[in-house]
């Protein structure tokens, strides 16, 4: 389903936009568009904080002078549309890939300083500032026959350990989630 919530504020600060997402933003929001009136960071970085991080709400920020020109007014709200629909999981360009077998991985790693706790593998939730630079393994491989979808996985470790200890992990991961889809579209197409 798909509404549009107005909300029309009396000032431009942070706090103003944040209460009124407060009172809009539902576990079932899907998507916030705000328009903003200026280029302010504060408000800018306070406004994702609060949609990605705080609620995981996909978002777009557009500049209410951006729109305002109408002799730009189509190419303006094209690219905004595509930029929404890549967000919102939408294929936005292909290639055409002469073969459907192929898949890309990507990997890399970060090597910090300090140490994790003596296990392998550290949750995101139990990352704190102590353990920021401990190694990081980076994961993303493409699941459909267009490459235009794709898995992604990060993966917390001790900083002497090499990324390829969680590259298990990250084949397991890709490996159910590619079966969930397979049994979602099977399901889908016999109903």
């Amino acid at each position: 389903n798909f509404y549009i919530c107005r909300e029309e504020l009396a000032n431009d600060r942070p706090e103003s936009y944040l209460r009124a997402l407060e009172g809009l933003v539902t576990g079932n929001t899907e998507f916030v568009l705000c328009l903003l009136s200026n280029r302010r960071k504060d408000r800018y970085d306070a406004l994702k904080k609060y949609l990605c991080l705080d609620n995981a709400v996909p978002s777009q920020m557009v500049l209410k002078d951006t729109v305002s020109r109408r002799n730009n007014l189509m190419s303006v709200a094209t690219k905004i549309g595509i930029q929404i629909n890549a967000k919102l999981g939408g294929e936005i360009w292909g290639v055409h890939i002469p073969t459907k077998t192929l898949m890309v991985i990507g990997m890399d790693s970060y090597h910090g300083r300090r140490i994790l706790s003596e296990d392998v593998f550290v949750s995101i939730e139990s990352l704190d500032s102590k353990h920021r630079t401990a190694s990081v393994g980076a994961f993303v491989a493409t699941t459909n026959s267009s490459l235009t979808k794709f898995y992604s996985r990060v993966i917390y470790q001790r900083t002497s350990q090499e990324l390829m200890d969680g590259l298990a992990v990250c084949l397991k991961g890709i490996f159910i989630q590619q079966e969930i889809s397979f049994i979602f579209e099977f399901v889908l197409q016999t109903h």
